[in-house]
């Protein structure tokens, strides 16, 4: 079985793939590209022994990363929304 989360090259450095997003793994919101070939293998390795052997866990981390995708695109329900009176909290 092909893992899910692969290193690839991206210029400056290396990015942690997901393939079945189809772009950059999101860990805590941030896109793991950019990363030295030492933390993009080590990054990727513990997404894949993760994903393999967390069963639910594995699941609520790709629905997290798809989440967090989701809020950078602006189509996220935990979008904040303005106060009625126009002040930031």
């Amino acid at each position: 079985m092909e893992q899910r989360f692969a290193v690839r090259a991206d210029g400056p450095g290396f990015s942690v793939w997901d393939r079945e997003a189809g772009e950059p793994a999101i860990i805590a919101g941030l896109s793991q590209t950019g990363l030295s070939r030492d933390d993009a293998d080590h990054t990727a390795a513990l997404l894949n022994s993760r994903n393999e052997t967390a069963g639910r866990g594995a699941a609520e981390l790709a629905e997290a990363s798809d989440r967090a995708r989701a809020h950078r695109r602006g189509s996220s329900p935990l979008r904040r929304r303005p106060r009625p009176n126009g002040s930031r909290a």
